[in-house]
């Protein structure tokens, strides 16, 4: 989120590229993500 305060959903998928996750397509990372750069102070 420091180079893309408020990223995409593609964004966010290429961030956590590196990481590996079970879960469901990662959904509620992305939901989580996009949460918190909605309340992120500027």
């Amino acid at each position: 989120m420091r180079e893309h305060p408020d990223p995409t959903d593609d964004q966010i998928r290429e961030g956590l590229s590196g990481n590996l996750c079970r879960c469901t397509g990662y959904q509620g990372i992305i939901n989580a993500v996009r949460a918190a750069a909605a309340t992120k102070e500027t």
